[in-house]
């Protein structure tokens, strides 16, 4: 099925997408709400907080393995060899491991 497909399909059965970008912004307005409450009304404990103190030497370390795999990623494009798949492939893992 091609996207045109779906459009036309979409026409002939006279759908709108209104309800569909409403529902869209509905659930990112819920979203983002809660991360605000998150963030500045919940107050974590003490005891929770001093559990997680590595997160941020991690993100940082997954941040640069994620920029290194796309460097790596763009110079295997210039020399179509066989590691163009597999370094995009990395970076996007390492960044969805610890998405901060």
């Amino acid at each position: 099925m091609d996207f045109c497909d779906l459009i036309v399909r979409m026409e002939q059965a006279e759908i709108t997408p209104r309800p569909v970008v409403g529902a869209i912004v509905v659930v990112s307005g819920l979203a983002v709400s809660f991360l605000l409450w998150l963030l500045y009304v919940h107050h974590a404990s003490a005891d929770f907080a001093g559990r997680w103190m590595f997160s941020p030497a991690l993100n940082a370390f997954l941040n640069g393995l994620c920029a290194i795999a796309l460097c790596v990623s763009a110079i295997s494009q210039t020399t179509h060899c066989t590691a163009t798949r597999f370094f995009p492939v990395t970076a996007r893992c390492a960044r969805c491991t610890f998405p901060f």
